[in-house]
């Protein structure tokens, strides 16, 4: 099919979608919220929550790439790039919990390797699933991706929704 004249190669793979704005206004509301931490960096707590915002920014930023995606392969690449960012923002936010509760009393480097275990697990899992299968098992389409889960997948599912 010929392109039209102001029609650009790339008007074939992205498209607007009222579904990105929710996520648009997420990414503003994060850098605002990562600014005023950063700005209170002292305070018991502001790293982590900057250390959160940025990594929930990669994510949802990951996430409207996807949403403005037209083929299923381009909405898989940009699944792939946002899903290994769930499991650091999940230990960032316990490790922020942690430390605006109980400030210089819970976030030890003991306690911080032993947190970092499931990410870490989970990103080793995820870059050889093509090998094992264990995190996901492929992709369905349903207008958005819809990972099919392995057995390892849904603890790692579970693990970011508490």
């Amino acid at each position: 099919m010929p392109l039209h004249p102001k029609e650009s190669i790339h008007d074939r793979h992205i498209r607007l979608h009222p579904q990105i704005w929710p996520s648009v206004f997420t990414v503003i509301l994060l850098i605002a919220l990562a600014v005023y931490a950063w700005r209170r960096r002292n305070l018991p707590g502001a790293l982590w929550l900057v250390i959160y915002c940025l990594l929930g920014l990669t994510f949802l930023a990951a996430k409207v790439m996807e949403f403005l995606a037209l083929d299923f392969e381009t909405k898989i690449f940009w699944f792939n790039v946002e899903y290994p960012w769930l499991m650091p923002g999940t230990t960032a936010l316990t490790c922020f919990i942690l430390e605006y509760a109980w400030p210089r009393r819970w976030i030890t480097r003991r306690t911080l390797a032993l947190l970092s275990i499931v990410p870490l697990l989970g990103f080793a899992l995820l870059f050889t699933n093509d090998f094992h299968n264990l995190s996901l098992r492929g992709y369905g389409f349903t207008g958005d991706v819809v990972p099919l889960h392995g057995p390892v997948g849904w603890f790692f599912l579970v693990y970011n929704l508490d």
